[in-house]
């Protein structure tokens, strides 16, 4: 869900857009506090630059984990936009506690806001929202409702020329990549690249896709990552997709590196840790050391769908082992 932010003052708002996208969370947040308005723009551009700054900070503190910044300071929110970014937060802290009901309840929310905004804002802000609750739909694995709403407003993002049919784009080749049709994300992203092939996360989808597709693309995979990451710097995102792809071509030395070097910038974020599980044990590591990451990865993140088949796999082991004692 972390490909998802808008963005209307493109000037203004870029390097924080290209740092979320990277999943460099901590410059949104120290880069966002120093933007302010520009003398230079009408009052209504200004309002509009500054509202989009401060959702994407909030993104940031929930791509964090710190779900109850967002909430506590979005308790009084009044625009459906920052309504919706409050959903996302509540529903990821639900996720993170394992509460069903109320994951069930914000879902519901979010889709009774969709109405509303849809009556009240300009289909050029309607499209912040939708992104914003299908990112919610993403993550409760609700992928065709998820998908549909965003086929939905394909036609209205492109007709407002509104820099938020990127986000759309990206978010239905995510869609695609989930349910494993790496043949209709290249198409999405085709048309994706008609818009901006240069933008970083039309750059970001065609490295997923690449790993996806694997063989010859693997290197396609690499290069993209590479570029980025030189041009924007190392995040836990661009290491982890050059360690997945260096996996992919049988270099687990190099893979482990890269996956060290992304655990050293968030010790606790779950795919780092699941990408070492898998890079240790084609390295032949110790079990005491996959044992402490996978100690590590179920204390920080118990309910990671990793976790959850994990623990799964471990109960049916233990009552088989049990049975035949």
């Amino acid at each position: 869900f972390f490909f998802v932010v808008t963005f209307l003052m493109a000037d203004d708002l870029y390097d924080i857009r290209n740092a979320i996208i990277l999943g460099n969370f901590p410059q949104v947040i120290s880069d966002g506090s120093s933007i302010k308005s520009n003398p230079y723009r009408k009052q209504e551009e200004n309002d509009a630059m500054l509202a989009e700054r401060d959702a994407i900070v909030f993104r940031a503190h929930i791509g964090m984990g710190q779900y109850d910044i967002v909430i506590d300071d979005l308790a009084n929110a009044t625009t459906p936009q920052l309504k919706a970014i409050r959903f996302l937060a509540q529903f990821m802290k639900a996720d993170a506690q394992d509460n069903e009901s109320q994951k069930a309840n914000v879902v519901s929310s979010a889709k009774d806001l969709l109405k509303t905004a849809e009556e009240s804002l300009t289909p050029a802000m309607y499209l912040h929202v939708v992104i914003v609750v299908a990112s919610i739909l993403i993550q409760n694995m609700e992928y065709e409702p998820a998908l549909k709403l965003l086929r939905g407003v394909q036609t209205t993002a492109a007709s407002t020329q509104s820099p938020a049919l990127l986000e759309v784009h990206g978010l239905v080749v995510d869609i695609l990549l989930r349910i494993h049709r790496p043949d209709q994300a290249e198409k999405e992203h085709k048309q994706m690249a008609t818009v901006d092939d240069d933008a970083t996360i039309s750059q970001l989808c065609a490295a997923w896709i690449c790993l996806a597709k694997g063989g010859d693309a693997v290197e396609e995979a690499i290069q993209i990552f590479d570029e980025l990451k030189e041009k924007f710097g190392s995040t836990v995102l661009l290491l982890n997709g050059l360690a997945i792809a260096q996996m992919a071509k049988g270099n687990f030395d190099t893979a482990e590196k890269l996956l060290l070097d992304a655990m050293s910038k968030r010790g606790s974020d779950p795919e780092t840790l699941i990408n070492l599980i898998t890079c240790s044990q084609h390295l032949k590591k110790g079990m005491d050391l996959i044992n402490r990451y996978i100690t590590q990865l179920k204390s920080s993140s118990p309910n990671h769908p990793w976790v959850r088949s994990y623990l799964a796999m471990e109960s049916k082991f233990d009552k088989t082992a049990k049975s035949q004692a």
